[in-house]
């Protein structure tokens, strides 16, 4: 799938956000989370909150809160106001990189893909492991 199609379904998805020209796209996101995001704009989730912001007539607004337990809860659903918790004002209205069919938020179709890898240096102690499995039997 190419990166155009891609950007114009995110865009799209962003279209059915309640937003007027008005309204600034409120973006959760870590701010020292590279290549994804930074305090510095130039992760790529930071500029493809630009593209969304720029299809709304908007201009982007972050929360800056450490992707780790309790990212949704102080961002996305925290309120404006933490003093008033019945408000429909929220810090943000989106974050840009979660799970694919994360149960705390509603996402859209994965726009990239990743893997994880554990990489051992030589020489530390680590040089007999060989299967993940052997990982589950040390002290």
């Amino acid at each position: 799938m190419s990166v155009t199609k891609i950007l114009a379904g995110l865009c799209l998805a962003a279209i059915i956000l309640p937003a007027s020209a008005e309204e600034k796209f409120k973006v959760c996101a870590d701010p020292l989370n590279p290549p994804y995001s930074t305090k510095n704009k130039d992760g790529f989730e930071n500029k493809i909150a630009e593209l969304f912001a720029k299809e709304l007539g908007q201009k982007v607004e972050y929360t800056w809160f450490a992707l780790r337990i309790g990212f949704i809860r102080n961002t996305l659903t925290a309120p404006v106001n933490e003093w008033d918790a019945d408000s429909d004002k929220f810090k943000c209205d989106i974050v840009m990189g979660v799970p694919a069919g994360y149960d705390l938020t509603l996402t859209t179709a994965p726009y990239y893909k990743s893997t994880y890898v554990l990489l051992i240096a030589k020489g530390r102690g680590w040089d007999d492991i060989k299967d993940a499995n052997q990982l589950t039997e040390l002290p």
